[in-house]
């Protein structure tokens, strides 16, 4: 058996065990148990070298030189985690806040903005809502766009309510309070039977309420239309005026008719018998 260099030998141990024989020793019992070796579990901290002159004595190289592979092996993943985590809660806030901005700045028109961060779409309700809000008010666009056409359709009138002679001596108008006796009068001198527009200082219409007084209207016995006004465009109503003589429609003149114009009336007159006799208007 050959000598080895080491703390531990043959002699030594069968001195410290006389009873024991150079047999019943085991080989491994010569040999003293491996040290265990110091291991830094901090990962940042550089690597432990069996050089005393490393140790004591870094190069100024290798702390000044800063290396990409040096910053990746120095990044664990839990590390990582934590950068990563950090990274979305701050690019999230951003990435919305700069939607809400562009949002706001094209709010006249319908802006939908499409963001997408770490590959996650951010959902676009508010996109939503404001294409909802466009076609509701388009729809209510064009229900008026839709009325006012209706409205505004030209009404096929009758010739009557372009082709017509005008009563305007502010004298018949009632609500002046004048008595007689005053012209033009209404004896076919004066007028023919025909459509008559009352306007200017006259009114817009004959009166439709029984009068029961003489000496109005500029005349001895007023006259009212007794009959209905008609409310459609273009259509027609016929009736009589009664003029009042000192009796309820003591001189009546018939058939007078009216016409609505869309927006004005027009009458069918008749010459009265007399100038004691004279149509009475109104506003």
């Amino acid at each position: 058996m050959s000598q080895r260099s080491s703390n531990w030998n043959t002699g030594t141990f069968l001195n410290q065990n006389p009873q024991l024989s150079i047999s019943q020793i085991d080989p491994q019992q010569l040999y003293p148990a491996p040290k265990p070796q110091m291991v830094r579990s901090n990962g940042w901290e550089p690597t432990l070298t069996s050089n005393n002159n490393n140790k004591t004595n870094p190069s100024p190289d290798s702390n000044s030189r800063f290396s990409f592979s040096k910053l990746c092996a120095k990044l664990t993943s839990t590390k990582m985690l934590f950068f990563m985590v950090g990274f979305i809660l701050c690019a999230v806030p951003l990435a919305v806040m700069t939607t809400l901005w562009l949002n706001a700045r094209s709010s006249s028109t319908a802006t939908t903005t499409v963001a997408s961060v770490t590959g996650n779409s951010i959902i676009l309700a508010s996109v939503h809502d404001k294409i909802t809000d466009l076609t509701i008010s388009l729809n209510l666009l064009r229900s008026l766009f839709y009325i006012f056409l209706v409205s505004n359709t030209s009404v096929s009138l009758p010739i009557q309510c372009y082709a017509y002679s005008t009563l305007s001596d502010y004298s018949r108008n009632y609500q002046n309070g004048y008595s007689c006796c005053y012209t033009p009068y209404d004896i076919i001198s004066y007028m023919s039977a025909g459509w008559f527009r009352i306007t200017s200082s006259a009114g817009t219409q004959l009166v439709t309420t029984a009068i029961s007084t003489i000496g109005a209207c500029g005349s001895s016995y007023p006259g009212y239309f007794n009959g209905t006004l008609p409310t459609t465009a273009g259509s027609m109503t016929t009736g009589n005026v009664c003029f009042y003589t000192g009796v309820s429609c003591g001189y009546s003149l018939s058939p007078i008719s009216v016409i609505n114009c869309n927006g004005y009336y027009v009458f069918y007159l008749i010459p009265t018998s007399s100038t004691s006799y004279r149509y009475c208007t109104t506003n």
